[in-house]
């Protein structure tokens, strides 16, 4: 099925480098409708378009640029012909919207042609331009692609397909007319339902069986890692009371070497338990984090065994319940259905592991006994609680092993190591009956326990051989039984899969090539398009998701383009103002209002305008009064602080329109257009009185100021000159310093 394609001219340029570095317009392939002539005359348009702003950006004539948008209004309307037809032959639903917009577009054509020619600018003509660029990209992109798909259908598109063999023409086909959910049932009423039904009992059962045995292999790992951690942890309690016993003076180094080596262990059962127990497993879980934090506790126990802050009980009592925690950890593991021989095997196994234990207190109880010199009613009971235990388990033991496994491991629980502690726990009777326990070794009681627990250990590491031996045998042969049915099932599945291949295709081969499409358009390319017709379905929806994104990043690409190039322009305006600023100096430096030269030509174009519209202005002149003696008073740094405040004063009492200037020294100008020489009066004593009232801070002490002011209206007895009516009103203002100065006088020709 062939999805995408390209433009027959395939220029490969794309968006990304859709304008040079002069941000000139150019088209690319993305661009393409399908039809080469529309395709043609867009590049023809998009062409006159840059050749337009080409003759902007070289500042040409405004001949050239009406030549241009001439041949433009002539070309477009020639191509919405053409493309109105096309559009009939289509029978397209949106022509009569289409034609709305290319009615609409051709008016305002018009219109932009007629405002050049009145009154043509740079400015103008950029602003047409960039309308031009983004109503043509926009239009093309959007409006006009969306006919390109029935014109593809109708047989009118230029586009080329390769061959396809018959079996893809009708996956094709049935991705066209069917959606993928019908398509899924099709594929699911295949004729397998039958033998997949029959065999899907057998392939259970075994898969269920054959998990249970790895489920229990990996717990036997874990049983044997508990079994060695809590043997060690046995010895390490047992020294502890010895060393705890001895107040401190023996078993030292036993002690050290032999919490070493527990660490070592309990090292292992954190990796053994990491990722073991999944959150679904809520109980298993919260034990084995109870199990962590109590080896975690273990470090302060011996901080405290070794510091001697504690009681040897509760030190007993702490390491009895943590290997008590470690041995019962199996029993919170789900039950599974297994062989009833590895099921006898497995309870022996745990029987043997808390027969260990209940030799490891008997063992660090006989080493208290010995060190404290007495024995004492509860240790007695102890023992004899101790001894029962054991007898019970052994007999449990012997009940589970089977006759060819008790004669083989009989001397790992009933043989000497057995006879040799019981010999030594009756010697720990009657020496305590003779008051001679000080005559016995803990060191002796302590290895010959520990004989004694190491031959447990090491039928409990028998047992746990038998166990994995049969577990792993059970394996095999249940992965014989699953291999033998999958065998079956692939035979079937291979007669069957002929004919469920055109619909595989028809499922993978579209998402594969929307793959490819949505990585060629992350990778910059936006030519790539979707022609062939999909259902209504997830994939349909997927291609116009696409589609839509393709189209969205190319206006992306084009109004980024637009932006930067109406920001380039604003910025060269910028620009060419800030240097025709610069190169007058109209500013005043001190004050910040303007110099003579600039106030000069401002007063003379507004008396032009006077002089032409008949348009009211007036003007007034105003002079700080004793300007000469604050200087000396205040030095010539505290005048211009009075001169700032003054001039600071007149730019907010006066209009945007009116002009303040600076004609040099103390004397200061307003220009007032569109104001009488009331008006201007009225303003003036407004600005004289606030004056009067401004203190200024000049070397900590406050200096106020007065002005007088000479107002003057134009009249048509100053003709053109503006400097008539600056001689009018310096004569006024000469007239208020002569009555007494802080005064506004209007010049009165008189």
């Amino acid at each position: 099925m062939k999805i995408l394609f390209r433009t027959k001219a395939a220029y490969h340029l794309y968006f990304s480098t859709m304008y040079s570095r002069k941000r000139r317009l150019e088209w690319v392939s993305g661009m393409s409708v399908g039809i080469d002539a529309i395709d043609n005359e867009h590049k023809m348009l998009i062409a006159m378009v840059a050749e337009l702003s080409d003759a902007i950006d070289s500042d040409n004539t405004d001949e050239i640029v009406l030549e241009i948008f001439e041949r433009l209004e002539i070309y477009v309307k020639k191509h919405f012909s053409r493309e109105e037809e096309l559009m009939v032959k289509l029978n397209y639903s949106r022509l009569e919207p289409h034609k709305k917009q290319h009615q609409n577009f051709t008016k305002k054509i018009s219109e932009f042609k007629a405002t050049l020619m009145d009154s043509y600018s740079v400015s103008t003509a950029e602003e047409v331009n960039l309308f031009l660029f983004n109503w043509l990209t926009n239009h093309i992109l959007i409006e006009d692609m969306r006919f390109s798909l029935p014109a593809h259908e109708r047989g009118l598109s230029d586009y080329q397909t390769k061959k396809q063999t018959g079996l893809k023409r009708f996956s094709t086909w049935i991705g066209g007319e069917i959606s993928l959910r019908q398509r899924i049932w099709l594929t699911a009423l295949l004729p397998i339902g039958g033998i997949l039904l029959l065999s899907s009992f057998i392939l259970f059962s075994g898969y269920q069986q054959l998990n249970n045995m790895k489920y229990l292999l990996a717990q036997n790992e874990v049983m044997q890692t508990i079994s060695t951690l809590a043997h060690s942890l046995q010895a390490e309690r047992g020294l502890s009371v010895g060393y705890i016993g001895s107040d401190h003076q023996q078993y030292s180094s036993e002690l050290v070497a032999q919490r070493n080596l527990s660490d070592r262990y309990i090292a292992q059962f954190n990796q053994a338990m990491y990722g073991r127990y999944t959150t679904t497993q809520d109980d298993i879980s919260s034990y084995v984090d109870h199990l962590r934090k109590k080896l975690f506790r273990l470090k302060q126990q011996r901080r405290d065994i070794d510091q001697e802050n504690g009681s040897l009980p509760e030190f007993q009592l702490f390491y009895t319940q943590l290997i008590t925690a470690l041995l019962n950890l199996p029993d919170t593991t789900p039950p599974l259905k297994l062989r009833s021989d590895i099921v006898l095997n497995i309870a022996a196994y745990t029987l043997v592991l808390h027969l260990n234990e209940v030799g490891g207190q008997q063992r660090f109880l006989g080493i208290d006994v010995i060190e404290s010199g007495h024995l004492t009613p509860k240790n007695h009971d102890d023992f004899s609680r101790l001894i029962g235990e054991q007898r019970g388990i052994l007999h449990s033991v012997d009940q589970l092993l089977t006759a060819q496994q008790k004669q083989q491991w009989l001397p790992l629980y009933r043989g000497e190591a057995e006879e040799a502690a019981q010999a030594y726990q009756s010697k720990i009777y009657q020496a305590a009956a003779d008051d001679q326990l000080a005559s016995l070794s803990s060191q002796q009681w302590f290895e010959v326990m520990s004989t004694k627990l190491n031959r447990l250990k090491s039928l409990a590491d028998q047992l746990f051989l038998d166990i994995e031996f049969d577990v792993n045998q059970n394996i095999q042969t249940l992965k014989a039984r699953l291999n033998y049915s999958a065998i079956g099932l692939l035979i079937i599945l291979i007669l069957t899969s002929l004919s469920s291949w055109l619909l595989t295709y028809s499922i993978i081969s579209p998402v594969r090539r929307i793959t490819k499409a949505m990585k060629r358009l992350a990778q910059g390319f936006r030519d790539f398009r979707f022609i062939n017709k999909f259902a209504k379905d997830e994939l349909g929806e997927m291609v116009d998701a696409y589609e839509t994104c393709r189209i969205n990043l190319l206006r992306a690409d084009i109004a980024e383009t637009l932006h930067s190039r109406r920001q380039d322009f604003n910025l060269k305006i910028k620009i060419q103002e800030r240097e025709h600023f610069r190169t007058l100096a109209s500013i005043d430096p001190l004050t910040g209002v303007l110099n003579r030269r600039e106030f000069n030509k401002r007063a003379q174009y507004e008396l032009d305008m006077a002089w032409r519209y008949g348009r009211p202005f007036s003007l007034m002149m105003i002079d700080l009064d004793h300007f000469k003696k604050i200087n000396d008073m205040y030095g010539h740094a505290g005048g211009d602080l009075i001169l700032k405040a003054f001039s600071a004063t007149c730019l907010s009492r006066v209009r945007e329109i009116d002009v303040v200037a600076r004609l040099g020294g103390e004397e200061f100008a307003i220009l007032m257009p569109e104001t009488n020489a009331k008006q201007a009066y009225e303003l003036a004593e407004r600005m004289r009185i606030e004056v009067s009232e401004l203190q200024v801070s000049v070397n900590g002490s406050k200096a106020q100021v007065t002005v007088s002011v000479g107002i003057v209206a134009w009249s048509k007895r100053h003709q053109k000159e503006i400097s008539n009516v600056l001689a009018d009103a310096d004569s006024a203002l000469y007239q208020a310093k002569n009555s007494g100065r802080n005064r506004s006088v209007i010049f009165e020709e008189n």
